[in-house]
């Protein structure tokens, strides 16, 4: 891709309701009401978007029976950027499909990790509150509390409800 048809391009992506338009077409083919009424863009504003989107070939569009265009994706893009540490300038890169889904593999791995970890962290969170739940029952029983008082402090402390 030349220099000057990638510029276009990251201009034509670099409006947020054209960003939209495409993150909604990506769900469905739409109609320019359909578009219009679920992101609150007036249905002229749609229009024009949609014409930027169409003369960059991202997307197309179909006549239904009734005569109204639906548009769709004709070609789903994804861009990186990237900061060149030597020259200081940005390079875009369009990503493969097979790019995207090692992108997106690599973030589902980071995700279970994270999910892992806070797993770790509730599971020794817990034994830290039943190890003060024996020391709180333990304490109460040396002060001479009743076993049944401490019960109920407890599960108070731990959240239920009174119910009297």
């Amino acid at each position: 891709m030349e220099q000057a048809e990638l510029s276009r391009l990251l201009d034509i992506l670099g409006n947020r309701n054209r960003r939209r338009i495409i993150e909604l077409l990506r769900e469905k083919p739409c109609f320019v009401t359909e578009i219009s009424e679920r992101l609150t863009i007036s249905p002229k504003a749609v229009i024009d978007h949609l014409q930027m989107l169409e003369d960059a070939r991202i997307l197309g569009f179909r006549n239904d029976a009734r005569r109204r265009k639906y548009y769709y994706l004709e070609h789903d893009i994804s861009i990186q950027v990237h900061l060149d540490a030597q020259s200081h300038d940005l390079i875009p890169v369009i990503l493969s499909g097979e790019q995207r889904l090692l992108i997106s593999l690599q973030k589902l791995r980071q995700m279970i990790h994270e999910r892992d970890e806070l797993a770790r962290k509730l599971e020794e969170k817990e034994l830290e509150i039943d190890h003060q739940i024996s020391e709180v029952l333990h304490d109460g029983k040396r002060s001479g509390c009743g076993e049944e008082t401490m019960l109920v402090s407890v599960a108070l402390a731990h959240g239920a409800k009174n119910t009297i």
